[in-house]
């Protein structure tokens, strides 16, 4: 009875500590806790909804190798836990991971939601196992093959886009790079530029590195077909990588393409933030202004029917009067302003 007595004790004063370390401190995962235990009733304390269903499992178990789960059960003392973005096959894996200690099983299909599952429950073991999976998957591409090597791309995305994790893609930026193959998946992989979220067009934009012409090259031929069958126009995607590249290494690598592309800009409505784009790419134009660049007398000022148009500017300082000054509402205005310029410039030169 006293034995009885004393164990009842010393369990009430473990359950009162929660689930963490306190409890076994001595347990290290990943441990083999018994697959066998899984679908057991009375081991089975705690329910996993996911999309499809519900998986039954050991809060102990699990709590032993997540310290999230541990605090929800052992603190929060929840009896449910929802995975609802997760699948139920997947979630099963999870949880035998955490009875057997091992990733066996893990699958290519699978692979995306586990490794989440293993990083919001922040089960550091089967991170690394995963991590793993991914390298091992990687080493096993040795062909240019693009749906493989777009395979891994994306799930490197994701990554980075979910939990803001760049070693998966520095992994396959390097095998991308290892196969001499970045220029044909960029191609390939922006021919569909507008389905990207602006997390994969910034996993592009990491791809490309230092060789941004090649994002530019797959732009400018998208743009050649586009203009060739509708009227001008850029999509949010087209837009976002041109915001973002780096065109000042274009146009230092290679002045061809980045005439080319300008030519294409050059027939868009959005005039003004054409010349935006322009001014970004050369690294000497100053991004601000706090005072007009030049100051003139009345006499040197041209009138128009928008706005007055300081005529002694050079070309490069008048696109940035125009991609900056407030007083341009419009592509018409800002068309007007470039020509009077023009004009003006053209009579002093023939005088």
């Amino acid at each position: 009875r006293n034995l009885n007595v004393c164990s009842k004790q010393w369990y009430q004063r473990r359950v009162r500590g929660g689930l963490s370390g306190k409890m076994a401190p001595n347990v290290t995962v990943p441990m083999n806790f018994g697959i066998e235990m899984l679908d057991s009733p009375t081991h089975s304390n705690l329910t996993l909804n996911t999309s499809v269903g519900v998986v039954k499992a050991s809060s102990v178990i699990l709590s032993f190798n997540s310290p999230v789960i541990s605090h929800m059960t052992g603190t929060l003392h929840m009896t449910s836990v929802d995975m609802l973005e997760f699948g139920e096959q997947a979630v099963r894996l999870f949880v035998d991971a955490a009875y057997s200690g091992t990733s066996n099983g893990l699958t290519k299909e699978l692979f995306r939601d586990v490794n989440k599952m293993s990083h919001v429950f922040e089960v550091n073991w089967l991170s690394s196992k995963c991590n793993e999976f991914f390298k091992g998957m990687c080493t096993a591409v040795k062909t240019a093959n693009y749906d493989e090597l777009c395979y891994l791309f994306e799930e490197a995305s994701y990554l980075f886009k979910h939990l803001k994790f760049t070693e998966y893609l520095e992994v396959v930026i390097g095998k991308v790079e290892q196969l001499t193959y970045k220029q044909q998946f960029l191609d390939q992989y922006l021919k569909d530029a507008e389905r990207l979220s602006t997390f994969e067009l910034d996993a592009v934009l990491l791809l490309a590195g230092e060789e941004v012409s090649f994002v530019i090259k797959a732009l400018t031929r998208q743009l050649t077909l586009k203009f060739k069958t509708q009227e001008p126009s850029i999509n949010h995607a087209e837009k976002y990588l041109l915001d973002n590249a780096n065109l000042f290494i274009c146009k230092q690598s290679n002045s061809l393409l980045f005439d080319q592309l300008f030519n294409f800009l050059e027939q868009l409505p959005d005039l003004k933030w054409v010349l935006a784009l322009y001014r970004k790419s050369d690294q000497n134009i100053q991004p601000t202004f706090a005072q007009p660049s030049k100051v003139t007398d009345e006499c040197n000022v041209i009138p128009n029917m928008y706005m007055e148009v300081n005529h002694e500017m050079d070309k490069r300082e008048l696109f940035e009067w125009v991609a900056k000054t407030d007083k341009i509402h419009n592509s018409l205005m800002a068309l007007e302003a470039l020509e009077t310029w023009y004009l003006y410039n053209k009579s002093v030169q023939s005088y």
